[in-house]
């Protein structure tokens, strides 16, 4: 049973579900009317979808799924790109809204130029759930309510929550349970329709309010008068929509880059749709960043409190024929917020924890031309910087494998620096695989700190 606070905070997105269908759809009298017949007869549930979702909302309603039809199969594991999704179903013309003119797709270098956001240099914890097996509840997290299981999307394993209700929260060692003052979050976020694409679902004006939420701490501590104390103004939810709506408090941005499908009542970004986007939280001990791929949509303020975890439900996730469900992965949380660039030019060293590759590839993920591109303004603006581009891995697999893998990342960076403009002669690539850990390799987190690419000045 749903507390209090719980039911309070369902209250308070149903009505801004609503508010939006009245101020969106054009006539008042209309929606007026038909918001009339909903609450007096409640029939056409098909016609009506978003209102009635609004409704149950407000009124408290749950279900109780039964398996997901619309639950991923397993994939073969072969040559698919992560971060692609299966080719959208096709869609019927006669139910789709012409489409608005659309703004011409940019680079990850250049849609990623103007991208601030500095990963924590110390990894607390992270998770690509490679080693999982589906249908199990992933290794290194805690569900606490629903379903939250391993599935497979294109040959990756990822972490879905595939149930009303279902939460979760990182398994991390007892002396690390709570957040540095400086912390960092990264994850991939995808959500997925049952009974078809999201874009369709948009067409046919049938979306309701499709979310999930970032909670603080857990929940006995959430609920806890002391600790709500020592939470402060992390006594607010973060929530993401899956329109790209962002919400933490009384602050709210939206997703806004790229192309777009426009129906009228709804703006559907296509970068975000039916596609995996990059969520970037920052907290210092003034603010809060969060970044959508390439775009900070949240800039809060922090006047006080501390984060304790990240504790991750999807309230609204079905199982129904007509539901959705939320998927995750690569998984990251960091503590630390000193500046790279300033210790690069007086220790001569740094981390560049913001460069990252898909797994066992030297392929770059695009969030990493942030850092890029800010290495590349730092050697134009020091023209005597000369660096060697250091590749390193952790122990798992063989030696020569690691090696070979961690030149070639290092040859990628400086392949990729030489295209921002920056001469090759300033440059040199050296793989050292497993050779030069930070640390043992005796833990996931230990691991992660030693896969890494570190930039010395020559």
């Amino acid at each position: 049973m749903m507390s209090k606070k719980e039911i309070k905070y369902h209250m308070r997105y149903a009505i801004l579900l609503l508010s939006v269908m009245l101020t969106a759809t054009g006539s008042n009298a209309q929606i007026g009317n038909r918001l009339k017949d909903q609450l007096n007869q409640r029939k056409d549930a098909k016609v009506n979808n978003a209102i009635n979702k609004g409704l149950d909302r407000l009124e408290g309603k749950g279900k109780n799924p039964g398996q997901a039809p619309g639950q991923p199969q397993q994939g073969d594991g072969q040559t698919e790109e992560p971060n692609q999704n299966p080719a959208p179903a096709e869609e019927k013309t006669e139910e789709a809204a012409p489409a608005a003119p659309t703004q011409a797709s940019v680079s990850p270098e250049k849609s990623y130029a103007r991208f601030d956001f500095i990963p924590g240099e110390k990894v607390m914890f992270e998770d690509n759930f490679q080693n999982e097996t589906d249908d199990e509840v992933p290794s290194y997290w805690i569900p606490t309510k629903g379903q939250v299981e391993v599935s497979t999307i294109n040959g990756e394993k990822v972490m879905g929550l595939l149930e009303e209700s279902s939460t979760v929260y990182p398994r991390r060692a007892e002396n690390n349970s709570k957040n540095a003052t400086r912390t960092t979050l990264e994850f991939d976020y995808l959500f997925r329709k049952n009974n078809g694409t999201m874009m369709e679902t948009y067409r046919k004006g049938a979306f309701g309010n499709e979310y999930f939420t970032i909670q603080f701490a857990v929940d006995e501590d959430f609920y806890d008068n002391d600790k709500q104390m020592e939470l402060g103004d992390f006594i607010e939810r973060l929530d993401v929509t899956s329109l790209g709506k962002v919400t933490f408090g009384k602050m709210n941005g939206d997703f806004n880059q790229g192309k777009t499908t426009d129906m009228g009542y709804v703006k559907a970004y296509d970068d975000i749709t039916d596609k995996w986007v990059h969520v970037s939280v920052a907290i210092t001990e003034r603010s809060m960043k969060v970044y959508l791929n390439s775009q900070r949509v949240i800039n809060s303020v922090i006047g006080k409190g501390r984060s304790f975890t990240f504790q991750i439900s999807c309230f609204s996730c079905s199982s129904d024929n007509d539901g959705y469900q939320v998927f995750f992965k690569n998984v990251r949380i960091a503590e630390g917020g000193a500046d790279p660039y300033k210790q690069l030019v007086t220790d001569g060293r740094m981390i560049a924890r913001g460069i990252t590759f898909d797994v066992g590839k030297a392929t770059l993920k695009p969030e990493s031309f942030g850092e890029l591109n800010a290495i590349a303004e730092l050697m134009k603006q020091n023209a005597q910087l000369k660096f060697e581009v250091g590749g390193h891995t952790d122990s798992d697999g063989d030696d020569a494998s690691n090696m070979k893998l961690s030149q070639q990342r290092a040859e990628t960076v400086r392949g990729k620096l030489m295209e921002l403009g920056i001469d090759g002669a300033r440059l040199t690539a050296k793989g050292y695989g497993e050779t030069k850990p930070l640390m043992p390799n005796s833990t996931t987190e230990n691991k992660a700190n030693n896969r890494r690419v570190e930039l010395v000045k020559s």
